[in-house]
Formats: structure tokens, C-alpha cells, sequence
């Protein structure tokens, strides 16, 4: 199984590049961030990463802990290390976790439903 490297898109992240971001998820994928309703749908998804990238630049690391797979579905575990900045603003250190659940579209492997949240 090659999942595509979720935990790369860190470097998308950094960068700000929504594109690249939303590239990863379904049409009809679900993002479930801590504090906020879900977001479904990836022109919603896009709507978050877009305000959230807008709000703060955002620096790090997600590191898959165990993926699981049977058939054309996938489950991916991991924990990131983030540093957000806002503008004007003193830098935020931030520790957490995340559940990626992918499915195979097409031959392509893409984000169903991506939920993460801090340990702080």
C-alpha cells in the first residue's frame, strides 16, 4: 500500500499553498478541527485551510504513527508539532494528534475524513 505522505503536506502548510493542501482530500471528504463545526465538501475544506493559513503562519512537522489498510480503505494515526505565528503576534507552540481516514478513488488514495486536535 502507498498511501500518498500525508505527513508531507506539512511542507504545503508551510508554504500556504491551498492547492496543494486540498489536493489530498475527496470531493466529499469531511474535516473535523478541534473547536469548530465540520467542514464538508472540499471547496469548504479549502474555506478552512484558506482562513486558517490567512490567520497565522504555520511551521512543522506531522508524523504518521500507524497506518492501517483493507481493501480500498485506510486508516492513518499520527501526532504533529506545529509552531503558528500570527502576525504581529508571539510564536505558539503546538503539540497534537490526528486521524486521517483515506479511501482509494479512481486508483488514487484520498482523504474521507481528517480530524485533528491539540494536546494543550
Amino acid at each position: 500500500m502507498r498511501l500518498p505522505r500525508w505527513s508531507c503536506s506539512g511542507a504545503a502548510i508551510g508554504r500556504g499553498d491551498i492547492n496543494a493542501i486540498t489536493a489530498f482530500y475527496a470531493d466529499d471528504a469531511v474535516l473535523l478541527p478541534p473547536n469548530a463545526p465540520p467542514f464538508r465538501g472540499k471547496a469548504a475544506i479549502q474555506q478552512f485551510w484558506t482562513g486558517f493559513l490567512a490567520s497565522a503562519k504555520v511551521a512543522g512537522t506531522l508524523t504518521p504513527d500507524n497506518v492501517m489498510q483493507s481493501c480500498d480503505l485506510a486508516a492513518e494515526v499520527g501526532h504533529y508539532d506545529l509552531t503558528i505565528t500570527p502576525p504581529g503576534g508571539a510564536a505558539i507552540q503546538d503539540q497534537g494528534k490526528y486521524s486521517v481516514t483515506w479511501k482509494k478513488i479512481d486508483g488514487q488514495w484520498k482523504i474521507a475524513v481528517d480530524m485533528f486536535s491539540s494536546n494543550k
